[in-house]
């Protein structure tokens, strides 16, 4: 009897550990400085490392108008996204290393999971706002924008 109640223990104290090494990793992604950068009326958050790319938006319940999350790739490429842990919809803009939009992805819905976005050629960077934030700031298909970028 007192053998079983040991093995129970560990065997709980292992699921506990599991459990909370599970939790941590899918829940709450290493928190990392973010640099936020301010443009006239349009605040934005810089996140240019790999764990920063990866959380992204999700987990949050909503971001407020004119503002939105620059991500910063190391190289141009396809970078595709998806709206995994989404809670809800943004406008996904690619911006080539000029400056200017070269896609847009409007009103991306947390239900369009897992298909992924890609812009029409290699980018550098890729803006996330709130829905229609693009359309109020007046941005479309080659628009240069003057974020610091």
């Amino acid at each position: 009897m007192k053998l079983n109640t040991v093995i129970f223990l560990l065997c709980a104290a292992l699921g506990i550990v599991a459990g909370g090494l599970f939790w941590a990793t899918k829940t709450h992604a290493p928190i990392e400085q973010i640099q936020i950068q301010e443009k006239s009326n349009f605040t934005y958050e810089v996140v240019d490392t790999d764990a920063l790319r990866q959380q992204g938006l999700s987990g949050r319940e909503s971001i407020p108008q004119n503002y939105g999350m620059l991500f910063v790739f190391p190289a141009k490429d396809l970078h595709g996204f998806w709206m995994k842990d989404m809670q809800f919809a943004i406008d996904m803009i690619w911006i080539n290393e000029e400056g200017i939009i070269v896609g847009i992805e409007r009103e991306a819905t947390p239900e369009s999971f897992p298909q992924s976005f890609f812009p029409s050629e290699p980018v550098p960077y890729v803006l996330e706002t709130v829905p229609g934030e693009a359309e109020r700031q007046g941005w479309g298909i080659g628009t240069q924008l003057a974020l610091p970028i």
